[in-house]
């Protein structure tokens, strides 16, 4: 998501090399939420598809070079409000 603030609590993890930042376009990241809604049957929300990207990318890494990893993340809500915009990028009918 793009927030242009400064968000002190976010700003102190990054320095701290806890978290880091990543950047997705919108198209990449309602691709993940599409495969995500059709392997768990839930549609995310916009806000909690970006996460999806970054989180494939470690898996990916991970199976290739073997570590065993944990991924936490903010599951914030469901799309179903959204379903407009990830038709409108997905390029699907309405209808």
């Amino acid at each position: 998501m793009r927030y242009h603030g400064v968000v002190p609590t976010l700003s102190y993890l990054m320095h701290k090399g806890w978290v880091e930042g990543r950047d997705y376009d919108q198209e990449t990241v309602f691709k993940m939420a599409q495969l995500f809604a059709q392997l768990e049957g839930y549609v995310p929300a916009p806000e909690t598809a970006h996460v999806l990207p970054a989180v494939k990318e470690v898996a990916d890494e991970a199976k290739k070079t073997g570590e065993r990893k944990v991924v936490l993340i903010s599951f914030s809500g469901h799309g179903l409000l959204d379903l407009a915009n990830f038709a409108d990028v997905l390029g699907f009918a309405k209808g």
